[in-house]
């Protein structure tokens, strides 16, 4: 608690000079190389500020020069930051647009590769989609929480058909991503973050085929979420 006190005036001017940076690498580079070096700074400074540590499963699963669609649970908000530390390469997150009101953060994340989507309007979704799936189809990884949103009570929500559209379009493996231990840090509804040491455990890659019907799409969406649930468990036993 008080570590947190003593350390919240310097995570907010974390939050502005890092947001300034992001938006410099972003226009000096339109490779994303900078960005990404960038953001893995900060993901690493932030999570060091509020006294969270991270532990990563099962990096074995991920190969080195493939593209993924990464599919996690939403347990927190610090699972952004958890995240960017934990993938070993630049991924596009897909995210919702209303992050961009969020000051500082929310300027640099518009300007950033990453996709956001708005929920509200359903054209507008399918557009942000479609540009995930070109993303992909050009050698790009993509991150998504099926969920659509953190969790509430620590427990996995339905899954979302929208990341699973993408899946389809672009046929590329889906590696599921279980975090475990940041609902605990910062539930939803708080912004008090507790220190906690936080598991990220990456699974075995699902493989997609083409032209799938919507039944096999639900039935992938299933074992997806039993694949994050089992390392969920393997991770607490």
């Amino acid at each position: 608690m008080i570590r947190f006190f003593l350390l919240l005036p310097l995570t907010i001017i974390e939050i502005i000079l890092f947001s300034g940076l992001t938006i410099i690498a972003i226009w000096s580079d339109k490779t994303g190389d900078n960005y990404y070096k960038v953001s893995k700074i900060w993901a690493r400074f932030t999570l060091f500020c509020v006294n969270v540590k991270v532990k990563v499963i099962g990096l074995e699963n991920i190969q080195e020069g493939q593209n993924y669609i990464f599919l996690s649970n939403h347990q927190s908000f610090l699972d952004i930051p958890i995240l960017t530390v934990s993938i070993p390469f630049m991924a596009r997150f897909i995210y919702r647009d209303s992050l961009h009101k969020v000051p500082f953060f929310g300027s640099s994340l518009k300007r950033s590769p990453h996709i956001s989507i708005n929920k509200e309007d359903i054209k507008k979704a399918m557009l942000s989609l479609e540009k995930a799936a070109f993303e992909i189809q050009n050698g790009k990884s993509v991150l998504i929480f099926p969920e659509g949103t953190r969790t509430s009570n620590g427990k996995i929500s339905n899954f979302k058909r929208g990341g699973f559209q993408l899946a389809v379009k672009a046929t590329v493996p889906l590696i599921p991503v279980a975090i475990s231990g940041s609902f605990n840090s910062m539930p939803k509804g708080t912004w008090l973050i507790k220190p906690q040491k936080v598991c990220v455990i990456f699974g075995k890659p699902r493989i997609v085929k083409k032209d799938m019907t919507r039944a096999e799409e639900f039935e992938l969406m299933n074992t997806i979420k039993s694949d994050i649930e089992d390392l969920i468990k393997l991770n607490l036993s």
